[in-house]
């Protein structure tokens, strides 16, 4: 009797390990689109991944999307992909804010596999949605790169915060007042001005003389200082030296800072790669289908 029973829990230790072999998860992926299965062409893969690069850049929701071979578990569709997720740590940490498409091409199975911090925008049936609409009518024709797009769009719109721009409220111009006889201003009385004419006195007429050569005497004196000046400036004095090289020496400082701000002016390739944000998808939502 107690060897029968050692023989049943051998076999079923046996089929526990080898299940949990076949369920070994894939390792991240270290980009944001992933095909393994190689049904994209390189460029349109470079594309969705620059685009799902910007999106988190620009919102921190991390979008995933991971094309496989085949299924490569014993458990459920749901279980598996909603395990990779949490294995890849998708979305931030705290927010929760992750999305993965997940497409099986022998096993002609798909899932979105949304974080609970994007439940709201992405609820189950939108991403029912999604499988039926926009995958599974290009998958079934084959064209997998048009699908994919058409998705990753979906879900990109669905989740990007909308920019709210009201108008600016017009102010209502003021009534105009119509004047009434009693309000308008009464007419000012006219002003009489008194004039006295008369004579000029001889002191007056001095002054009057003195000012009309002021402007002859000025200008004298101002071409006697414009000659003194020049000639200090042609026996080339210290002052000349001092002034030239404070030129050359402001000159060498400004090339100076333009080649250091050159420097920075160069961009600086940034980092597309995928990397986990220690987000979780327990608790999430999502959809699958076929096709």
């Amino acid at each position: 009797m107690f060897t029968r029973w050692l023989a049943v829990v051998c076999v079923w230790l046996t089929l526990a390990t080898g299940v949990r072999c076949e369920e070994t998860l894939p390792p991240a992926p270290k980009r944001h689109f992933n095909d393994y299965a190689g049904v994209v062409n390189a460029t349109d893969a470079q594309q969705l991944d620059q685009r799902l690069v910007r999106y988190e850049q620009a919102t921190t929701n991390q979008f995933v999307v991971a094309i496989f071979q085949k299924l490569e578990t014993q458990s459920s569709l749901e279980d598996y992909t909603r395990r990779v997720a949490n294995a890849w740590k998708v979305g931030q940490a705290g927010k929760n804010n992750g999305v993965v498409l997940f497409v099986f091409i022998q096993d002609r199975k798909m899932r979105i596999q949304v974080g609970p911090g994007l439940t709201g925008a992405l609820p189950d049936a939108f991403c029912k949605r999604v499988l039926d609409e926009k995958l599974t009518p290009a998958f079934r024709r084959g064209d997998y790169t048009q699908g994919l797009r058409a998705a990753v769009d979906a879900v990109i719109h669905a989740t990007e915060p909308k920019a709210a721009n009201p108008a600016p409220a017009e102010t209502p111009a003021e009534p105009v007042k119509a004047e009434t006889p009693d309000q308008q201003p009464l007419p000012t009385p006219p002003i009489h001005e008194s004039r006295s004419v008369s004579s000029p006195s001889p002191i007056g007429s001095l002054i009057g003389g003195l000012l009309c050569y002021f402007p002859f005497v000025a200008l004298a004196v101002m071409i006697v200082f414009i000659v003194s000046i020049a000639g200090k400036f042609g026996q080339g004095g210290p002052t000349r030296t001092r002034a030239t090289d404070s030129y050359h020496s402001f000159h060498h400082h400004s090339a100076s800072s333009h080649d250091t701000s050159g420097g920075f002016s160069s961009g600086s390739s940034s980092d597309s790669g995928f990397s986990g944000g220690g987000g979780s998808s327990d608790g999430g939502g999502g959809s699958s289908g076929s096709w």
